[in-house]
């Protein structure tokens, strides 16, 4: 096609021509830029091409759109004022995952405490908190492990983590010192 030739409607690369702007013609504004209604803007959103993901999804996303899409959600157990489940708590807060696992908090002493307790015994050697079931009948009872398993899942380092590390490295440290010294004042004392 010639210089000033028209396009077959719809094979333009520019478009169709509409008759609100001279038979194909461009209109131009004061500022040299097409003038384009909204009318105009609906039709050509057809045309409108999103990029597509580039970068591979991460593990925790991966893992997160597996736990959404079955049926069984972790159960995290957490007794209140427990030192070692507020550090399983804080790691689970600061990746993201509370709201992908069930947690069943409780009271120390309470009704509550006595059922988490019997539902457990079955499945642990010694009941303790926190304690939690991974998967279908895969129970575990140690901070640690629990820590490692969503660790390894969602593909993050517990050792990068600012605010888990500044509660294990400061306040946790700190109790279980004093923790330690309180057990042997008490060993020292009924020795005596």
């Amino acid at each position: 096609m010639g210089v000033g030739a028209r396009c077959p409607r719809g094979s333009s690369a520019r478009g169709p021509p509409h008759p609100a702007d001279g038979g194909g013609r461009r209109r131009r504004g004061r500022t040299g830029r097409h003038h384009l209604s909204p009318e105009r803007l609906r039709r050509r959103a057809h045309r409108i091409e999103l990029p597509l993901r580039t970068r591979p999804l991460s593990p925790a996303i991966k893992w997160r759109r597996a736990m959404t899409s079955e049926t069984f959600k972790p159960v995290i157990y957490l007794k209140e004022n427990c030192p070692f489940c507020l550090k399983v708590r804080l790691f689970l807060l600061e990746t993201g995952l509370a709201s992908e696992v069930e947690s069943r908090n409780f009271v120390p002493g309470t009704e509550q405490e006595e059922t988490i307790r019997a539902e457990l015994q079955s499945h642990l050697d010694k009941v303790s908190f926190p304690a939690a079931q991974l998967e279908p009948g895969r129970y575990i009872a140690e901070s640690d492990d629990i820590i490692e398993f969503f660790a390894a899942k969602t593909g993050r380092d517990p050792a990068g983590m600012t605010v888990y590390r500044n509660y294990v490295d400061g306040v946790f440290a700190i109790s279980m010192r004093l923790w330690k010294e309180n057990m042997e004042l008490k060993k020292a004392a009924s020795a005596a």
